[in-house]
């Protein structure tokens, strides 16, 4: 007995152990992800031009920061998690095409089971799941440099998705740890007053979350924080779900703000309520002591002039939607009117708080019109889809392969920087700088033009459905973090360092320098006059490459022969895959991301 209890001893020490250990672990990643210093790199400074000629707008219009604003995104969860989305991909852009007289046949084929999900089109990103890590980097790196603070992960229907939910926090950690910047993140939940639903997962949505992410204290530098607590969307009602001696705990711990469920105006002023989407005029939400306190900015409705509708119903709301009008041409489609229309309200009406619906909100549930479940809708067609349908009836910014790109997403930043206000772009500080390789005369020339640490491009993740397909994508090389630019004499100097040491590639891929020399983005490849290999340079352009860095020079007559009052420009590599704007997005590393580009500016 006596061995027993000392083997029985020692195993409850080892477990002791154990867990103390993995505490240790868990603070020290933890206080990682806390210490890194995120490198700000002034994505407000950048400047770009949209594949629609729309220029971003820069302090001279958008007025300098603006203090005492917030931007959150509606972030979904659901691609190619259960209950409704592991299968397919099912895209209603690609069914319709194949299918003339697919509105006129509810069955499978031609579209994807009932209660499946439905692209709208196809992402930019392809068919990806919500555990794609690769995909979710980017979207924190495209979130945070169009300006947007927090993503609200929508948990209204009561479904939490554990393991995509796992590797957001994840994967925002990551690049937190890697000197980036991510959004907050904060959740939604169930719209009704009270916990009478017959789902269990809606009753007990509040208690779930405060189970799973913060009483454990899961990844606190994430949680979005609101008058100095935690913000969640939700009613304190739900707390009762809980054992009684945990009920006041979670009532206090937040700041609760209930979710309007509707998309009409609200017949009272909703204290302590928040929208997440209206139809135009959207309506002015305020705090619980009666001060004006958040709206809501959407790209598009599931609504006619008179009622919430599915999105497949004739009259439904388009995102050519603007002044009572619906004219879904292309163009209108592309330029986002009733996304610029909700905007125009929200920058006049101004409040503290912006909620933007949304960012990748592909998938939409493919109803049977003739279920009692879907009864209340009453729909007119024989094929149903509630929250978003096609390409003309959706509500998503994120960009897509095909249609408008990326068009959406320079709407959303271009918008966030009126809101905001932007920083002025700083003036360069020339210094003398010789072309031999040593660097050491770069420290004295300002101002440094920083790029997101950590990003090269590397994703390798099954895409949606039962395929086995891999999403996959090697062509991120050399890490770009910082780039300089100097003038003097008759020639204008590059700098550019990377985080590790340079490797090698192919010339005409391998650190490319684009300079759009009149920073005019109409003349040239993407406004881009001129382009540097410094692997294979120009008989009139001087390099030197050391083991991190690179520097060259170029004559004064690439630009005209006088040096200009600002030029644009940016650095590459392995990004041109296939010669378009994808390819600052999908691969390599851009500096900066994107379209965005630095402007070299002078006095």
């Amino acid at each position: 007995m006596a061995t027993s209890g000392l083997v029985f001893a020692k195993k409850i020490a080892d477990k002791r152990i154990r867990m103390a250990v993995r505490s240790v672990v868990h603070a020290v990643v933890a206080a990682i992800a806390l210490q890194a210093a995120a490198v700000d790199v002034m994505p407000d400074t950048w400047v770009a031009t949209d594949g629609l000629g729309r220029v971003l707008p820069t302090a001279d219009e958008a007025g300098p920061p603006k203090h005492g604003r917030a931007v959150a995104m509606f972030y979904f969860l659901t691609h190619g998690q259960k209950p409704h989305m592991d299968l397919g991909p099912f895209d209603v852009e690609k069914i319709l095409a194949a299918n003339p007289d697919a509105m006129e046949r509810n069955s499978c084929p031609p579209w994807g089971p009932v209660y499946q999900h439905h692209y709208w089109s196809e992402p930019l990103f392809g068919y990806y799941r919500s555990t794609d890590k690769g995909v979710i980097r980017k979207h924190a790196q495209m979130l945070s440099d169009a300006g947007v603070d927090a993503v609200a992960f929508d948990f209204s229907n009561g479904f939490l998705y554990p393991d995509a939910r796992r590797a957001v926090f994840e994967a925002f950690a990551e690049v937190r740890a890697a000197g980036g910047q991510t959004p907050q993140i904060f959740f939604l939940l169930p719209f009704k007053w009270e916990p009478t639903q017959r789902n269990e997962g809606q009753r007990m949505a509040l208690v779930n979350v405060w189970n799973e992410v913060y009483k454990p204290n899961y990844h606190p530098e994430l949680w979005f924080r609101w008058k100095g607590k935690p913000l969640i969307l939700a009613y304190k009602s739900y707390a009762k779900m809980a054992p009684a001696e945990e009920q006041e705990a979670i009532e206090r711990f937040f700041t609760f703000r209930g979710p309007h469920p509707t998309l009409r105006h609200p017949k009272s002023n909703y204290f302590g309520h928040w929208s997440w989407c209206s139809v135009y005029p959207q309506a002015m939400y305020h705090a619980p002591d009666g001060t004006p306190e958040e709206m809501s900015v959407s790209v598009s409705q599931n609504s006619n002039d008179k009622k919430t509708i599915p999105s497949t119903e004739p009259d439904c709301f388009t995102r050519a939607h603007c002044n009572g009008n619906d004219d879904p041409t292309p163009e209108n489609l592309a330029r986002g009117l009733n996304f610029q229309e909700q905007w125009d309200l929200a920058l006049k009406m101004d409040p503290p708080f912006l909620f933007v619906t949304g960012w990748n909100e592909w998938g939409a549930c493919r109803g049977r019109v003739s279920d009692g479940d879907w009864s209340y809708w009453k729909p007119t067609t024989k094929v149903m889809f509630v929250d978003n349908f096609d390409a003309a009836r959706s509500r998503d910014a994120e960009p897509c392969r095909g249609l408008w790109g990326d068009a959406y997403y320079y709407q959303l930043a271009a918008n966030i920087r009126r809101y905001r206000g932007v920083r002025e772009i700083p003036v360069v500080k020339s210094g003398a700088v010789a072309i031999d390789g040593r660097f050491g005369d770069w420290r004295a020339v300002e101002p440094t033009f920083f790029d997101t640490p950590g990003d090269p491009v590397h994703r390798d993740h099954p895409m949606v459905g039962k395929s086995g397909a891999r999403l996959v994508d090697a062509s991120g090389r050399n890490d770009i973090i910082e780039a300089k630019v100097s003038a003097g004499g008759d020639r204008v100097f590059f700098y550019v360092r990377t985080r590790e040491r340079l490797k090698p590639g192919p010339a005409d891929n391998w650190m490319i320098l684009l300079v759009d020399a009149d920073a005019n983005a109409a003349t040239g490849w993407m406004g881009y006059d001129f382009t540097i290999r410094p692997a294979a340079p120009d008989t009139d352009v001087v390099v030197a490459v050391g083991d991190c860095e690179i520097e060259l020079s170029v004559p004064l007559a690439r630009f005209g022969g006088s040096l200009p009052r600002h030029f644009d420009f940016k650095w590459a590599d392995n990004c041109l895959q296939g010669k378009s704007w994808r390819d600052f997005t999908l691969h390599g590393d851009a500096a900066p991301n994107d379209r965005f580009n630095y402007r070299a500016r002078f006095e």
